[in-house]
């Protein structure tokens, strides 16, 4: 297996299988023959024992290992990769590490993938402190730079998702949740294309929906949908703009919409691939409970 193959299966089977996946960082390692594989390991290495595993100082180590494997044949750009890895797992394990070796772009990155790392941990008050620091430093010549402007995208896209699943979340959680939308919608429009931002508003709009405010969901969800029309968006991305929309008019108490944004979203499960449908067939599930007689 060269290193690309074994890259793109570890990432693939990461979600999963973490614990095997940091298993297999070393044979990752003996492959990588370049420092930009190195600098590809290192991200893996940093999302797996960072956000899924929480060995924060185990990715530091096996971070030391890329660093001394690769010494002579050091790039500007793998340094800095690695200077970056070591402190997100470092300010992690240790709220006081330092940061201010680093540029100022980087401690923004740092910062904002320690959140998400932190909050993947059930550490919400940590987290919300470290994302707010990163935006705090997140000045108007850097709002796009396009590294800072995707990891604070992603960030934010990560860190709503998670909070919108968390059971018992309180008003701390509440609050980082609809600042971490705003902000993943804010930076995708900067660092992505039409479809992040469109994913954007969704994700806005179930964030609204779990702070019980489908007033404003429903302007994102609308928004949504609008973005998948102008865009001829394939039918998976209209789905789930109807199954959004459907959800919002059914929390605001409005039944016959809701029944009517279903209606669409299953002419659009109806048209998709059987892979596409196997995936969203839980949410189906739920939209169809809206179209029951007496629902």
């Amino acid at each position: 297996m060269d290193f690309e193959k074994y890259v793109e299966n570890a990432w693939a089977r990461h979600g999963d299988a973490p614990a095997e996946v940091l298993g297999g960082l070393e044979g990752g390692l003996a492959l990588a023959t370049t420092p930009e594989n190195a600098a590809a390991l290192a991200q893996l290495t940093v999302h797996v024992t960072g956000e899924h595993l929480g060995l924060w100082l185990e990715g530091v180590e096996r971070l030391g290992r890329i660093r001394a494997r690769f010494q002579s044949d050091m790039t500007a750009a793998l340094s800095s990769a690695l200077d970056r890895g070591e402190a997100i797992l470092r300010h992690c394990e240790h709220e006081d590490a330092s940061l201010e070796h680093l540029p100022k772009a980087d401690r923004i990155r740092v910062l904002a993938v320690a959140a998400s790392a932190l909050q993947a941990h059930g550490n919400s008050k940590r987290a919300i402190q470290e994302f707010r620091k990163a935006l705090a430093l997140t000045e108007a010549d850097l709002e796009r730079d396009p590294a800072v402007a995707r990891t604070l995208a992603v960030s934010g896209n990560n860190l709503a998702c998670a909070l919108e699943e968390k059971e018992g979340r309180d008003a701390n959680d509440t609050e980082l949740m609809l600042l971490a939308a705003k902000t993943g919608r804010k930076f995708w429009e900067i660092a992505g294309t039409w479809l992040e931002v469109e994913r954007a508003e969704y994700r806005l709009a179930k964030a609204y929906l779990a702070a019980g405010d489908p007033v404003a969901a429903l302007d994102h969800a609308a928004l949504c949908l609008k973005s998948c029309r102008d865009h001829q968006a394939e039918d998976l991305e209209r789905f789930y703009a109807h199954e959004c929309l459907a959800a919002c008019h059914a929390k605001g108490g409005d039944l016959k919409n809701a029944k009517a944004a279903a209606l669409a979203a299953k002419s659009h499960y109806d048209r998709m691939n059987a892979e596409n449908q196997e995936s969203v067939r839980q949410d189906l599930v739920s939209l169809e409970r809206l179209l029951e007689p007496g629902a």
